[in-house]
């Protein structure tokens, strides 16, 4: 994707597809463990929507929309290929955990020091794709009219509707498990990872919050991780 218009183009060819049933990805799931790379592909494709959803939530962080787009394209096919429908969740829910670590790993290595707002950032995102002066930005909105007759917008491109249902059924199994750590595990995971709507911190941040050293930090992160992953699947 080069562009603006190659993402539209993009949009356009996703829009059109379904989530897969429960059994539909149980199907796939077995393929896959069997080596069957179409049915890695048939999963993937049909939970593109998530990682624009994803995407869309993380403009104005330092990495242009298409790179955050393609990072998690990538966590999406490695979700793909370690899924177990077992674990009783469904693959859009399994896979978001996947591709929010893969699009934060490109902006913590890649993005701007200094953020700028999420208008100005797609402004900067389209002037520079058509070659303009990136100096004197205007405001840009999401839902700002595209073509001739201004019928159209770059979010209507793509109709997410549908994810809210994976989205709920994704906090319920997020909040179970960091509900299911011990009091320090829980603090530590929701402080690191920033979860629950709070702001990233450091290890060393932590352990001056709980009065413990950095190594202590980083066993107790170690332990609830191994927790989640055993229990629930989930890897942060």
């Amino acid at each position: 994707m080069n562009n603006s218009e190659s993402l539209n183009r993009y949009f356009k060819s996703i829009k059109d597809l379904n989530p897969l049933t429960r059994e539909q990805e149980r199907e796939l799931a077995v393929k896959i463990k069997a080596g069957d790379r179409n049915a890695i592909n048939s999963l993937v494709e049909h939970n593109l929507k998530i990682v624009v959803t994803i995407a869309n939530k993380n403009i104005g962080r330092g990495i242009e929309v298409d790179d955050l787009i393609q990072q998690g394209n990538i966590g999406l096919y490695e979700a793909a290929l370690r899924f177990d429908p077992d674990h009783g969740v469904k693959f859009a829910s399994f896979a978001r955990t996947r591709v929010l670590k893969m699009m934060n790993e490109l902006i913590d290595s890649c993005g701007r020091l200094v953020r700028i707002p999420v208008n100005q950032e797609y402004q900067r995102y389209l002037d520079i794709k058509e070659g303009k002066d990136v100096d004197n930005l205007k405001p840009v909105y999401l839902d700002q009219p595209l073509g001739e007759d201004g019928s159209d917008s770059l979010l209507s491109r793509i109709d997410l509707s549908e994810e809210s249902e994976d989205l709920s059924e994704e906090m319920r199994v997020l909040s179970k498990a960091i509900d299911s750590l011990e009091e320090k595990e829980r603090k530590v995971i929701t402080w690191f990872f920033g979860l629950e709507g709070n702001k990233k911190i450091t290890q060393i941040e932590i352990g001056k919050k709980l009065g413990v050293t950095n190594v202590t930090v980083g066993n107790i992160k170690k332990r609830a991780l191994s927790k989640l992953k055993r229990t629930y699947n989930l890897s942060l």
